[in-house]
C-alpha cells in the first residue's frame, strides 16, 4: 500500500534504542524514511555534504506526532560540515517533531574538539 502522505519505510526502535540511521561517509542522501522510537533518529557523525530530506523523524508513519518520538533528538550533526537538512521544494521538507529533548542538534563541543560542522544548512 502506498502512503500518499509521505515516506514508505518506517524504522521503529522500540527495543533497539541507540541510533536509527547513522552516516559517517560523505555525500549520503537520507530520503523517504519514518524514524521513531530510537534515542537519536538520524545521526551524521563524519564525512561531509550529506542530505536529510523528505523524512518523518519522531512522528508516526502518517506524519502525526504520537507517543513515538525519539528520546534524545531527531537529528544529530556531529563532526560533519556542509550538510543540508530539508530544502525549499515540497519533496525535500522533513517533518521533525515529537522528539523528547531536541528536534535538531549540532554538537561539536561535547568532545572538546573545535567546531567542525560549519556550513550545515537547515
Amino acid at each position: 500500500m502506498i502512503n500518499d502522505l509521505g515516506p514508505e519505510v518506517e524504522l521503529v526502535g522500540t527495543t533497539a534504542g541507540g541510533i536509527g540511521l547513522e552516516v559517517s561517509a560523505s555525500t549520503v542522501e537520507i530520503r523517504g524514511f519514518v524514524v521513531n522510537r530510537f534515542a537519536t533518529g538520524v545521526a551524521i557523525t563524519g564525512g561531509s555534504a550529506s542530505t536529510i530530506a523528505g523524512n518523518y523523524i519522531g512522528t508516526a508513519a502518517d506524519g502525526v506526532t504520537g507517543a513515538v518520538g525519539n528520546t534524545t533528538q531527531g537529528v544529530l550533526i556531529d563532526q560533519s560540515p556542509n550538510n543540508v537538512i530539508g530544502g525549499t521544494a515540497g519533496a525535500d521538507r522533513n517533518v521533525i517533531s515529537g522528539n523528547r529533548q531536541r528536534g535538531i542538534a549540532i554538537d561539536d563541543w561535547s568532545d572538546g574538539v573545535a567546531v567542525t560542522s560549519a556550513g550545515t544548512q537547515i
